[in-house]
């Protein structure tokens, strides 16, 4: 039995051994990769923040266009009940509605539709680098792409109905009639729709990425102190262990040594009585 206990012992000492130059080692590695890791880390929220940068401004921009659109949608609908109602002489009114659909509302569509490309181009940035930092508590740009992408096809199906009311227009021309000024207007409030809800998720998305905005900022500084806080917990509890191993390895010396564990002998813990003699 007591051959066991040696072999035990020395398989002690053997693992603690190895458990102090592997507690060493990830030590040593761990202030290693600290430096590196800061300054990766640091240029992948420099990366999402100047994104979200530009989508931030993007979407500054593409809101109040789209609120114009919505509006020139209802000036039109309000058009075709006054042509409704003066079917007879409508050419000014017809005039009017070519100019707003040619000189007003076109170019809108055209620059909040280059905008949201900008927007979604920027969100897909973001979105590339989104899965290294997830890990980051509180920090998620995942999805902002498949929003901002579901905006640009949106702005392309408006861009559509725009074209399809010039036409409706285009045909008044040849002459009024209610067959023709109804699916103008029933075009107009469809697109209406749209818009008023493009403008709902954009003004929604918006607050999200200025939060994320906000908080990259505020994050980027204290990046080092936070991974520093890291690598000191991960040292303290290394050396933790390291300092078990070297009390393991001591205690089955002892063993080794003596034959038995006899912690009275090893550690006193009272002191000797004063023989008579000594009195």
């Amino acid at each position: 039995m007591k051959t066991f206990y040696r072999f035990l012992a020395i398989a002690a000492i053997v693992f603690g051994i190895l458990g102090i130059v592997l507690a060493m080692v990830s030590v040593i590695s761990i202030w290693q990769i600290y430096n590196p890791l800061t300054t990766s880390l640091d240029k992948l929220l420099l990366t999402a923040e100047k994104g979200l940068e530009v989508v931030d401004k993007g979407l500054s921009v593409v809101d109040p266009l789209v609120g114009l659109l919505a509006n020139s949608m209802l000036e039109i609908q309000e058009t075709g009940d006054e042509l409704s109602a003066q079917i007879q002489d409508s050419s000014p009114l017809i005039d009017g509605l070519s100019y707003l659909l040619g000189e007003d509302i076109e170019p809108k569509v055209e620059q909040a539709s280059a905008s949201l490309i900008q927007v979604r181009d920027a969100a897909e940035q973001v979105n590339a680098i989104s899965q290294t930092v997830s890990a980051l508590p509180f920090l998620d740009l995942q999805g902002i792409s498949d929003v901002t992408q579901g905006f640009v096809d949106l702005m392309e199906e408006i861009d559509q109905g725009v074209k399809d009311i010039r036409s409706g227009v285009e045909n008044l021309k040849q002459g009024v009639s209610q067959e023709v000024i109804k699916p103008i207007q029933d075009r107009a409030a469809v697109v209406e729709d749209e818009l008023n809800g493009l403008q709902t998720e954009i003004q929604a998305t918006h607050v999200e990425v200025q939060n994320l905005y906000t908080f990259i900022t505020v994050l980027r500084p204290r990046i080092p102190a936070i991974l520093g806080i890291i690598a000191v917990l991960l040292t303290l509890q290394l050396l933790w262990g390291a300092f078990a191993q070297v009390a393991l390895i001591y205690l089955a010396w002892i063993y080794l040594k003596i034959g038995r564990l006899d912690l009275h002998n090893i550690i006193p813990l009272q002191p000797k009585a004063i023989s008579a003699d000594n009195a």
